[in-house]
């Protein structure tokens, strides 16, 4: 069995030579869209490798792509796919390849890639960006990248330490001493290896210049590999020698304020740093 056509003249197939070709319209170099072929070869001057190729139109129109729905699924209005498009025909020309992820019916926003070649012209090398697009059609770029780096449009999230799926970090709460009251939290950062900790507390006044331990520490993941001392503000400290007060943040997570004035009656600190 040779060539034949199948709904002609838009399928061309060959059994024979592993081949089948897929047209817009009549046959021709400017018509192919979609190619699968065991070994590459050549077509009305279009060069095809092995493999399956999807051909887009030469304008700034998008080709046919591949999509991605699944099988019986009611829950997708639109399936991913990838698909090829020429932006700003012309002297500025670029090739744009985009990476379309799935909408789901309830939660209609998605997330998408697009890589873009160098302008034929020039003015514009090429780059990645990553996109996220709402459910009301905005759009968002926070990442993008190219010959001069990553650059990062918004807030950098951290994943939160030791976690077993990838999740995001935010603040975590830690219990303060008896009788004291405020905020004392903490979260790791967006930069590799950073944790804030923050603390404003109030209680009654020291009696007496002293320490104050605390009774919970920081778990594995938001603790410096050595002993670390800040310096804390004290609130209404009415003695204020020598030495002034200060935060050791433990290598095993443990927190301690040294050196608590006569009459103080609260610390405020914030503190950053690395676990390496």
């Amino acid at each position: 069995m040779g060539w034949e056509n199948v709904a002609s003249p838009y399928v061309v197939i060959s059994p024979v030579s592993g081949l089948i070709f897929v047209y817009s319209g009549t046959p021709g170099a400017s018509t192919l869209r979609i190619v699968i072929a065991a070994i590459g070869g050549t077509i009305y001057g279009v060069t095809y490798p092995a493999g399956i190729t999807v051909y887009s139109p030469n304008t700034g129109a998008s080709g046919p792509g591949i999509s991605f729905p699944i099988l019986g699924s009611t829950d997708e209005v639109l399936n991913a796919y990838i698909n090829t498009y020429v932006g700003s025909p012309g002297a500025a020309e670029t090739h744009e390849l985009f990476i379309h992820g799935a909408v789901m019916a309830t939660y209609n926003d998605f997330v998408s890639m697009l890589l873009q070649s160098s302008a034929k012209n020039g003015s514009e090398g090429s780059i990645g960006t990553l996109m996220w697009t709402s459910s009301g059609g905005t759009y968002y770029y926070p990442i993008e990248w190219g010959s001069g780096g990553a650059y990062i449009i918004g807030n950098i999230t951290a994943v939160q330490p030791g976690a077993s799926v990838p999740t995001s970090e935010t603040w975590h709460n830690l219990t303060p001493p008896t009788g004291w009251s405020g905020t004392l939290r903490y979260k790791a950062l967006g930069e590799v290896n950073l944790i804030c900790l923050d603390g404003h507390l109030t209680f009654t006044a020291y009696g007496a210049k002293g320490n104050q331990a605390f009774p919970a520490a920081l778990p594995v993941g938001y603790r410096p590999t050595a002993s670390i001392n800040v310096p804390v503000s004290a609130i209404n400290a009415t003695a204020l020698a020598a030495p002034s007060p200060s935060l050791t943040i433990q290598s095993n997570g443990g927190l301690e304020i040294y050196h608590g004035d006569t009459g103080t009656t609260g610390f405020d600190f914030t503190a950053i740093f690395a676990t390496n």
